[in-house]
């Protein structure tokens, strides 16, 4: 089956819709990319991995 790709008027992207049935570009508007989010979520999932291998160490230790 062959498909057939048409551009959105608004955004320029290929679809395979009509670009009519297309919600309005507004509905989509969303934040501009913030790289620093990520880098947030990845130290705080680093600095509980620590404290987490600190209290597995901390356990080992008392009990052993």
């Amino acid at each position: 089956m062959k498909h057939h790709f048409t551009r959105h008027p608004d955004t320029g992207r290929a679809t395979e819709l009509d670009p009519s049935t297309f919600a309005h570009p507004e509905e989509f508007q969303r934040e501009p990319y913030n790289p620093w989010g990520m880098r947030f979520v990845f130290a705080w999932c680093a600095f509980a991995a620590g404290l987490l291998a600190w209290g597995v160490w901390v356990l080992i230790d008392a009990v052993f």
